[in-house]
């Protein structure tokens, strides 16, 4: 009886343990999520100078764009069908940009979005080319 008693305080730690370690994780990457939001809004923001009154507008409305385009990534569609929904969501929200910022700072939107996006990219496999390194000399 102490044996299985034992056990089962045993299991039921660990398993805390490990519940605790996941939280702890998901709560970083929640922070880092947040942090590159952040990021982004301030890089956005900046590059197609937004003021006040715009920012108000815009970012709802960037919001809506932004779900639209998640639903249409986790769609069981091919490649060539996904790209064609995220272009007419573009056209879509280009005509909603254009009416806040114009037609010009839509377009200057759309490349800052690409650059930002693919720098982030491109840190995120550097760090993770370096962690891996890291982790193979140790």
């Amino acid at each position: 009886m102490k044996k299985c008693l034992l056990f089962l305080g045993s299991f039921f730690m660990i398993s805390a343990i490990t519940i605790a370690q996941h939280d702890l994780h998901n709560n970083k990457n929640q922070k880092g999520r947040e942090k590159i939001k952040q990021l982004y809004i301030a890089y956005i923001t900046q590059e197609i100078n937004l003021n006040e009154a715009e920012a108000e507008k815009f970012w709802p409305v960037h919001n809506q764009y932004e779900i639209e385009l998640k639903m249409t990534y986790k769609k069981d569609i091919s490649e060539l069908g996904k790209e064609e929904e995220i272009l007419s969501i573009r056209k879509k929200f280009a005509t909603k940009f254009n009416k806040i910022i114009g037609t010009e700072r839509t377009d200057v939107f759309f490349k800052k979005d690409r650059e930002f996006r693919e720098k982030l990219i491109n840190r995120l496999r550097d760090h993770q080319m370096n962690k891996n390194k890291k982790d193979q000399t140790n």
